[in-house]
């Protein structure tokens, strides 16, 4: 069908045996917010140390891709910051941009040498496809680049190739599918992975939202950037709709939870959000800049800071993060943590480069579309 599969079947092999272990290791995809790629693989690491790091893409400004070899793809399903995960079944940086691209596609799908394995690995996890007699997929495709088909069309030729591959025991479906199959194409590369989460992995143990409320896979980047202990008294003074309080405490033991907010709505959503669960924790209708507490009372503070667009200005922001960085100064032990998030990155920038503060980390991501920073940093 295709001369040159022979070169696209030897690129970037889908798995690898591990003779050392008797264990086969596996190619995995985690998707998570564009940006968080870095802050995933440590997470990744905690999880699975003997993991190791593939690259990452950037899909379309929606997306990053982590590209992680695993034996242990259970573990990172323990993952908070991905948003899905993915065992490849095929790989190639050379798929053709004209129409000839739709042939190779439909070989990749075809001869998919991670094909079986990721069944195995889909069964472990799920449960299995059970007992019926016809099993059932659908291709869900993607794409990022200029090409002479559309994609639509290179979803088609997948599915094509997998049906040449499976046989009559399988069925392709346009929807509630045993199997979904994903193909991401950036320029020449493709992509093509099981899924083995849900759409609960994005949409987590949250039913009330507010304006500006966050996804819980950033909130659990930012908490996984304050190194959690068992003895946290963790605060939260922008807590919102408790997004963070629930990361926080999926994270693992703590002394107690404070969160507090301003705004009584805010905080209405947060007490569903967070329901009966995970004490002690306790919920406060303080003002972040005037927090009655005792001086050096909290660990860790992590938050999600007024962007100044759905909540609040810019010029309010002027007044208040200064404000705001010297309550948490106050309330914060010398090397307690400090995780924020904002768009106003010069205002956080200015902040923390004053002596009483130093910055660990910093990451860019995309919130909603709009460019923002995580700022770690330590209290001196």
């Amino acid at each position: 069908m295709i001369s040159r599969y022979a070169t696209l079947e030897r690129r970037v092999p889908p798995y690898e045996y591990n003779c050392k272990n008797w264990w086969l290791s596996v190619r995995l995809m985690l998707h998570s917010a564009p940006g968080l790629d870095a802050v995933l693989w440590r997470e990744v690491r905690s999880l699975d140390p003997r993991a190791s790091n593939q690259g990452s893409r950037l899909v379309g400004g929606r997306n990053s891709l982590l590209l992680v070899d695993s034996d242990d793809p259970e573990a990172l399903l323990r993952s908070r910051i991905a948003e899905d995960i993915y065992v490849l079944i095929a790989h190639s940086r050379e798929i053709g941009l004209s129409r000839r691209g739709l042939d190779d596609l439909a070989m990749l799908g075809r001869k998919a040498p991670g094909w079986d394995e990721a069944l195995r690995t889909h069964a472990r996890i799920t449960g299995g496809r059970g007992r019926r007699r016809t099993s059932t997929y659908r291709v869900i495709s993607r794409a990022q680049g200029e090409r002479a088909y559309k994609r639509s069309e290179a979803g088609e030729a997948v599915s094509a190739g997998l049906a040449a591959r499976l046989g009559k025991n399988w069925k392709s479906v346009a929807d509630d599918a045993q199997v979904e199959v994903w193909l991401t194409l950036i320029d020449a590369e493709a992509i093509i992975g099981v899924r083995l989460t849900t759409s609960t992995q994005r949409h987590r143990e949250k039913s009330a939202h507010i304006p500006a409320s966050l996804r819980p896979s950033v909130a659990a980047a930012l908490v996984h950037l304050s190194v959690p202990r068992d003895d946290d008294v963790f605060l939260d003074p922008f807590c919102g709709a408790g997004t963070i309080l629930l990361e926080r405490a999926r994270a693992g033991r703590h002394q107690l939870l404070i969160g507090s907010d301003s705004s009584e709505e805010a905080l209405l959503a947060a007490r569903e959000n967070i329901g009966e669960r995970h004490k002690p924790l306790e919920l406060h209708n303080w003002n972040a800049t005037d927090i009655p507490l005792e001086d050096a009372s909290v660990a860790a503070i992590v938050s999600n800071l007024p962007f100044g667009e759905q909540v609040g200005t810019h010029e309010e922001n002027e007044r208040l993060y200064p404000r705001f960085l010297a309550e948490a100064h106050r309330l914060l032990p010398p090397s307690g943590r400090l995780v924020v998030l904002s768009s106003e990155y010069k205002l956080l920038r200015q902040g923390l480069s004053q002596p009483m503060w130093t910055i660990t980390g910093r990451h860019q991501l995309r919130v909603l579309g709009k460019l923002a920073v995580i700022f770690a940093a330590r209290r001196n």
